[in-house]
């Protein structure tokens, strides 16, 4: 027994004596000898050159923060300085990384049961080059493991970083840019970039390169990101609440950032610039440790600012930010985001932005956002996934005041936010022609439901409770059903866009019912006691690619009734009508006319409207209209023929025509044989056919109109009249 003991205490003392052997040879042995070894041995592993240039060192430490059994034991901290990592042969650098320092800890007792667990690595001014080409090859993968188990496993749990810098140049996303990374002195909180900055303006400093700001003592603390709102990004065109190239702001006491960065690059051709703030310390076990991040970015002429976390940031597998977005046109987001969105003048929006990211697809959530577009608000909550066949958008908008002025751009009409172009280039054409952007259309698939509690054209005639269900799919665009309150009457219809192939083809069908004129036209006194009403449906279809193509292309039938109102020269002149205010002008003159009945039936043929029935029944004349209006070339080729009532004083009593085009009509008095065939046709008693009329004569008040007599009396006149050539 006594043996057994001697030699127990023999063997203990060995392994004590090895022991102490160990850490006095480690402690003691000058590792830069061991350098050529260790760079020829990683860099084997790795496939890549790596080097060490500088002194490399080993020496004891008992970490405060560790207690129990782990504390007993020294761990030995290794520092190696002037540390270089080459890159693939395919790579734009020569380096993938670069350091001052690189410093970590091993702990002892794992290494009895190989394992190599390292709490954390330190890198001091490490500059890192990321880069991915074309074949999605990329710089940061290393050789692959070995197929058979490895005898040791490394563990590391946090990486800590001080000043550096970072390159990413992703050929595919078409990123390349760099980021400079500074320790800012004091941690900064969560939310302290989306503040409405007011403070920060007037104290911003002077930005150089890895520094930081700091507020002046007594300023006031920054708002939570919750409360950023549209107003406090700017767009290019407006004045920047803070400088791009500045420093972020940052409060003393509060946690959450420890490194400020400074941004500048491209990102699909657009300059990119911008500063962020980052956390101080990147945990790579627990993966589900929220990442605090901020930027405040200029792309292009877009402003973006983000506050929130990331999971997972090697991965980047999830994201719960603040995001804030001012530019100059939605669908200049196309080429940034991969969502198809419609033309806009310029808009501002913030709102709560989450998302999953994974190898089956991505997941975003834009919730609870508000936002201007133009002259009109805009709320709501829309989600895109990233999935097979194509990306999705789907959820719900409201409005509560939509200028209609801000929906011209996305049907191809001009951007009001958009400065005009000078005379000289401006189009001779009154129909947009803009092209449609199809091709986005097929990029992607959208199902969102748009309402509007108010649309305003004019402050007199605001269109109310407007409601459209949004559908694209395989590159049609439809909106169904389309429903709007417009002046006491309502407007219904579907739209139907097919971009799928080349021409697009277009499908409409529109129907009016019961607006009524006094509140069409309320600042009209002689309206404010009419009881008249209008009612039209209008069912076109198609094909090109812009508003005019399809116009020029159209087939279809297009009918209107107007009863119990009253025209003058002013009115039209306000309304637009500039080809109606000349007509009106010449034959009645400057005075107020009563109308009893209009009525309109076109059919519409390879883009030509040709008129089956166009009459107006005044208090003084009845005025028949007969010709063409070709919307291909938008020339009017129209008759007009007044027939005098009893005695009463008429202007004019010879006929007109209408020439030109819309933007440069031409209205003047036929002459010689014109005049005289026109006055034969309406002693005839030509007026086209009305039948087709009768659905439209559906008045909401009780009151008789003279509507239905006109059409009656139509109808009877033409039985057995001759046809007249045009």
């Amino acid at each position: 027994m006594k043996t057994f003991a001697k030699i127990l205490g023999i063997v203990l003392l060995a392994v004590a004596l090895i022991v102490i052997a160990v850490a006095i040879f480690i402690s003691q042995y000058d590792w830069d000898r061991a350098r050529p070894w260790i760079n020829e041995k990683v860099s084997e592993a790795i496939d890549r050159p790596f080097v060490i240039d500088g002194h490399l060192a080993v020496r004891w430490d008992r970490p405060a923060s560790v207690t129990g059994l782990r504390s007993l034991v020294p761990w030995p901290t290794f520092t190696a300085e002037k540390i270089r990592v080459g890159n693939p042969t395919w790579a734009r650098r020569p380096e993938f990384a670069t350091a001052d320092a690189v410093t970590f800890v091993v702990e002892v007792l794992p290494l009895l049961a190989h394992r190599i667990v390292i709490p954390q690595i330190a890198l001091t001014n490490p500059v890192i080059d990321m880069e991915r080409n074309l074949d999605n090859q990329n710089n940061w993968t290393f050789r692959k493991a070995p197929k058979s188990p490895a005898k040791w496993q490394v563990s590391l749990s946090e990486l800590v970083f001080a000043d550096g810098v970072l390159t990413v140049v992703d050929q595919p996303t078409k990123i390349d840019m760099q980021a400079i990374v500074a320790t800012i002195g004091a941690p900064i909180a969560l939310g302290a970039i989306v503040d409405k900055q007011q403070q920060s303006n007037k104290e911003a400093v002077t930005a150089v390169a890895g520094t930081a700001a700091t507020v002046k003592p007594g300023a006031a603390p920054a708002a939570p990101a919750t409360d950023v709102k549209p107003a406090d990004i700017k767009t290019k065109d407006d004045k920047a609440t803070v400088p791009v190239t500045a420093a972020l702001p940052m409060v003393k006491g509060e946690e959450g950032y420890g490194f400020g960065l400074t941004m500048s690059g491209t990102y699909r051709g657009a300059k990119l610039n911008g500063t962020g703030k980052i956390g101080g310390a990147l945990s790579l076990i627990d993966r589900q440790r929220p990442f605090p991040l901020q930027a405040d970015i200029r792309l292009g002429d877009n402003h973006v600012i983000v506050s929130g976390t990331i999971i997972d940031p090697g991965a980047l597998a999830a994201v719960d930010v603040q995001l804030s977005l001012a530019a100059p046109n939605m669908a200049d987001l196309y080429d940034l985001t991969g969502v198809a969105l419609p033309d806009t003048p310029k808009f501002r929006t913030s709102g709560h932005l989450t998302g999953n990211l994974s190898a089956a697809g991505n997941h975003f959530k834009y919730d609870r956002f508000a936002g201007q577009v133009g002259q009109s608000d805009l709320n709501g909550t829309l989600e895109f996934t990233s999935t097979p066949p194509r990306p999705r958008l789907t959820g719900t908008v409201h409005s509560k005041r939509l200028a209609l002025a801000d929906l011209g751009p996305a049907i191809g009409g001009a951007n009001p936010s958009v400065a005009a172009k000078p005379a000289a280039s401006t189009s001779e054409r009154a129909l947009p022609g803009k092209a449609f952007k199809t091709d986005r259309w097929r990029a992607m698939d959208a199902d969102v439901v748009f309402t509007g509690a108010s649309i305003i054209r004019n402050e007199a005639l605001p269109i109310t409770d407007m409601s459209t269900h949004v559908i694209m799919k395989d590159g049609v665009l439809s909106f169904d059903p389309l429903k709007f309150g417009v002046a006491g009457g309502t407007m219904t219809g579907t739209i139907r866009l097919d971009g799928s192939k080349a021409p697009l083809t277009g499908k409409f069908d529109l129907a009016a019912r019961h607006l009524q004129l006094k509140r069409m036209f309320p600042t009209f006194a002689p309206m404010n006691t009419s009881f008249g009403e209008v009612n039209g449906d209008a069912r076109l279809s198609g094909r090109g690619n812009s508003t005019a193509a399809l116009a020029a292309t159209a087939n279809g039938e297009i009918k209107m009734l107007v009863n119990d109102g009253a025209i003058s020269n002013t009115l039209l002149e306000t309304a637009g009508l500039n080809v109606a205010n000349i007509v009106i002008g010449k034959l009645f003159g400057d005075k107020i006319v009563q109308i009893n009945c209009a009525a309109a039936d076109f059919v519409v043929k390879d883009g030509v409207l040709d008129s089956r029935a166009f009459a107006l029944d005044t208090t003084d004349a009845l005025i028949n209209v007969d010709g063409t209006i070709n919307l291909a070339t938008e020339h009017m080729m129209l008759n007009v023929y007044p027939h005098t009532k009893g005695f009463r004083v008429f202007s004019l009593r010879s006929p007109l025509y209408v020439k030109g085009t819309f933007k440069h009509p031409d209205v003047g008095v036929m002459k010689g044989p014109l005049a005289i065939r026109g006055a034969a046709a309406l002693a005839l008693g030509v007026v086209n056919p009305f039948a087709s009329l009768f659905a439209l004569l559906a008045p909401s008040h009780k009151d008789a109109t003279p509507c239905p007599d006109m059409v009656a009396e139509a109808s009877r006149k033409l039985k057995g009249a001759p046809a007249i050539a045009r």
